[in-house]
């Protein structure tokens, strides 16, 4: 594949990104979602045209974003969403099932 020039192991990882999901876009266009990682590789301006792109085509991207700026609107610290409350979960006793014994008689199954 080439693209602007480019074979595919030589282009940025925003535009692999960019042409992968035109790609998808060309082959599902009913679907109005896709999945995306590592769009770090992206950066604001050309994270904005691509959103610009996404919202034009009607396609909304569900996508991981490693970062701490403000273009991120969930950010997850120590494996927790920062800035709310963790919440302790109480450990319930585990009840042991109640076994019936069977005791051995000779002649019977």
């Amino acid at each position: 594949m080439i693209y602007n020039g480019q074979k595919w192991d030589n282009m940025s990882g925003a535009d692999q990104l960019r042409v992968s999901t035109a790609i998808v876009r060309k082959l599902k266009p009913t679907c109005g979602f896709i999945l995306l990682d590592k769009l770090e590789q992206m950066d604001i301006d050309t994270l904005n045209e691509f959103g610009r792109w996404l919202e034009q085509e009607g396609l909304q991207a569900i996508a991981t974003r490693v970062s701490t700026g403000e273009e991120c609107s969930i950010i997850i610290e120590d494996g927790y969403v920062a800035g709310q409350e963790q919440v302790q979960l109480q450990q319930q006793p585990i009840q042991q099932p109640v076994v019936e014994q069977k005791t051995w008689k000779a002649g019977e199954f």
